[in-house]
């Protein structure tokens, strides 16, 4: 949870995604689709409703960037109509109690319940893909074990005969949150720091939010429940949080609520250990698509420096996979045609590659071969910051000492220069 595993497995694959592969294909007009399966086979009715509750889950973790399915939608979302697809494959078991139990309230003023149990576990396999122009392949994978129990209250008057038809009920109620769960702790984690106050009073607690996500976060919801005893009283507590902003990716706030003691809370409930439940809404216009229109923004000289302002900002995210695509989408920003000079090279794509560095270096070395002489160039401008010491990079440059071109000669000397090398350009 740690490693912005979304953050970038999403980000700069988007960048290096050329426009003309997309226009091979379908062109995607929506952030995210879902897919759910399910090994569950009860009863069709139940397998259906099962996958269709899984599917508003995965939707509602993914405010704003999935939209609703409609009514006349075919079970497997069309290839290609969205830019990345979020499949969530569900392996597990439901059990079903066969008669119900019986709690008091933990105020017995409040009487008591009567509920079938159900146990349920299993595992989630969360696959994230992304549409290339012909396929979509996989960007990142996890998993989410879990082992869960439901509370189905049932009629006071229930007689035996009522049972099947509960049980039916406690079968369709008993679908895991599991899936939030797979989902929230991998985009958007939520710890919650302390808590504190009297015993039966009012609880303050202090709580962590991280946007480990692509996208902005515009606002979350946050309802948390959790057990506290006190000497010889429990008490269990429910607290809602809001947050309302712009919480970039990557970044972290701290949040501050109150929770009150819950009314009838029966004793099983005083059991089960802390919920927390959010229903976050993330700004698609901000994500993918956004930055995707940065690195076009590039090529414009009147847009050029607030893009460049947006990848720095975006440099920060960067897994050694998604830093590869991004070099590989910078070094095509370099093209010219008959360079004059170094004046020629883009200084944003520039800057830009000097800052990510030495992870730059192995394509920045293919780049020294490229038919463009302007992608030459800039990747001998580049190499000028970064101190090479690869054999084949040196050799590369020293080929370059004999370029057509004038100025990559004498921008691939100073980058043997600056490297400890003395050399003269050809």
């Amino acid at each position: 949870m740690g490693s912005l595993r979304w953050r970038m497995a999403l980000v700069l694959t988007a960048l290096a995604l050329p426009v003309a592969a997309a226009a091979q294909g379908r062109k995607p007009n929506a952030e995210v689709d879902v897919l759910v399966k399910t090994n569950l086979r009860i009863a069709p009715e139940h397998t259906e409703k099962y996958k269709s509750m899984l599917g508003a889950y995965a939707r509602q973790c993914l405010g704003g960037l999935a939209a609703k399915p409609r009514k006349d939608a075919p079970t497997q979302p069309e290839d290609g109509a969205a830019y990345y697809r979020l499949a969530v494959v569900h392996a597990g078991s439901i059990v079903v109690a066969n008669s119900p139990k019986s709690d008091r309230a933990a105020d017995r003023s409040e009487g008591s319940v009567r509920y079938l149990l159900a146990r349920q576990k299993g595992r989630f396999q969360f696959d994230l893909t992304r549409w290339t122009g012909k396929a979509y392949e996989s960007v990142d994978k996890w998993t989410s074990d879990f082992s869960t129990v439901h509370y189905t209250p049932v009629s006071p008057d229930m007689t035996r005969s009522d049972i099947p038809k509960w049980r039916k009920e406690a079968l369709m109620r008993a679908y895991p949150k599991a899936v939030k769960d797979g989902i929230l702790e991998h985009i958007l984690p939520i710890k919650v720091v302390r808590t504190f106050g009297q015993p039966g009073g009012t609880q303050s607690l202090i709580v962590t939010l991280a946007n480990e996500s692509l996208w902005p976060l515009k606002t979350v919801k946050i309802v948390i429940l959790w057990p506290q005893q006190h000497g010889k009283e429990a008490y269990r507590y429910r607290a809602e949080l809001n947050y309302s902003g712009l919480l970039m990716p990557a970044e972290k706030t701290t949040l501050r609520g109150k929770g009150t003691v819950m009314a009838g809370a029966y004793r099983y409930e005083l059991a089960i250990p802390m919920q927390i439940t959010a229903t976050p809404t993330f700004d698609p216009n901000r994500g993918p698509l956004w930055l995707r229109r940065q690195v076009e923004a590039m090529k414009n000289s009147a847009t050029r420096s607030a893009a460049v302002r947006v990848m720095e900002r975006s440099l920060g995210w960067l897994t050694p996979v998604e830093t590869k695509t991004a070099v590989s989408a910078l070094i095509q920003l370099l093209a010219r045609d008959a360079p004059k000079g170094e004046a020629d090279v883009p200084k944003g794509a520039r800057v830009l590659l000097e800052k990510i560095g030495r992870p730059s270096v192995p394509l920045l070395s293919d780049a020294l071969t490229h038919d463009n002489p302007g992608i030459r160039l800039g990747a001998a401008c580049v190499l000028q910051k970064i101190r090479v010491t690869d054999r084949t990079v040196l050799s590369r440059l020293r080929d370059a000492l004999k370029d057509d071109c004038r100025p990559v000669r004498a921008a691939a000397a100073k980058a043997l220069e600056a490297s400890g090398r003395t050399v003269t350009p050809e």
